[in-house]
């Protein structure tokens, strides 16, 4: 071994912990960042949609026209429960949204912001909430679990 590769060992030895420990907060750094992606921004497996690519309200107007029911989730950003329920959201848009119901009205369904002047003016008691409009002034809200066939059913209903 030349003295020079001997000298890079030894300096290795010397800061072998260093490196070590760099890796480590590389490793640490790294499944944070992948497991806050998979919170917020990757497609629920088997839908090509993430909550962020839906429909949002986003300021404007709220309306309700005769020919239609509108369901709201209503959801705040950092809020666990809201992310809990938004890959089963998704679901619920994907099957659906546009579809006819038995009352024969189209069902839309659109994302609601806390920061949106709608939301602040909805009285909004807890996140997330999800709520029926039958008409612009009119609505109930989803009381009861709030799992893929309840809400669904509930929907429906």
């Amino acid at each position: 071994m030349s003295s020079r590769t001997a000298g890079l060992m030894n300096q290795l030895k010397k800061h072998q912990r260093t490196l070590l420990i760099v890796a480590g907060v590389i490793v640490v750094i790294g499944a944070i960042y992948m497991l806050a992606s998979m919170k917020t921004g990757v497609a629920t497996e088997g839908f090509a949609t993430t909550v962020e690519e839906l429909p949002r309200l986003d300021g404007a107007q709220f309306t309700v026209s005769d020919d239609e029911t509108v369901v709201v989730f209503f959801k705040m950003i950092g809020c666990g429960h809201c992310e809990s329920f938004a890959p089963t959201w998704v679901k619920l848009y994907e099957k659906l949204n546009d579809t006819k119901l038995p009352n024969g009205k189209k069902l839309r369904m659109l994302i609601v912001d806390a920061t949106d002047p709608f939301a602040r003016k909805s009285d909004i008691a807890g996140y997330p909430t999800i709520r029926k409009y039958t008409s612009t002034t009119e609505f109930t809200d989803h009381e009861a679990a709030r799992d893929e066939a309840t809400v669904s059913e509930w929907i429906m209903a």
